[in-house]
């Protein structure tokens, strides 16, 4: 009965580490204009510990990361962004993927104040 019930742990166990470490993220750069800005971004993110995979939209200037969660947060993904390229950048809530520049209309109060502290593309547009 000893070993059932520690079989049982043990599976129940691994199958909750698998759920928890890969996450997916989606983040809002609003800096990222061009290749130039999307290469400096997939190099800075490429080099984090547990980034798995990353998918660009440089129309929508996002980027979604998959990662392990178990080695790092999507807080220690945006910081890393900011400490080496100086972009800020927003978490994409479900339903909420417009940019900044939408057609319907104004920004978001976050959204303005990241606009005001990240500086404008490398290349100067």
């Amino acid at each position: 009965m000893k070993k059932l019930i520690m079989s049982i742990v043990l599976v129940l166990a691994a199958a909750t580490m698998v759920n928890a470490e890969k996450q997916e993220v989606v983040l809002f750069i609003n800096s990222m204009e061009c290749g130039n800005c999307q290469a400096k971004v997939e190099k800075t993110l490429a080099y984090e510990k547990g980034v798995k995979d990353l998918q660009f939209d440089l129309q929508k200037r996002q980027v979604t990361i998959t990662f392990d969660n178990e080695k790092t947060s999507v807080e220690k993904l945006q910081n890393a962004l900011v400490k080496n390229n100086k972009y800020a950048s927003e978490v994409v809530k479900q339903g909420c993927a417009k940019s900044c520049k939408s057609e319907a209309g104004g920004c978001s109060k976050s959204c303005k104040k990241e606009a005001k502290a990240t500086p404008k593309c490398c290349s100067g547009h």
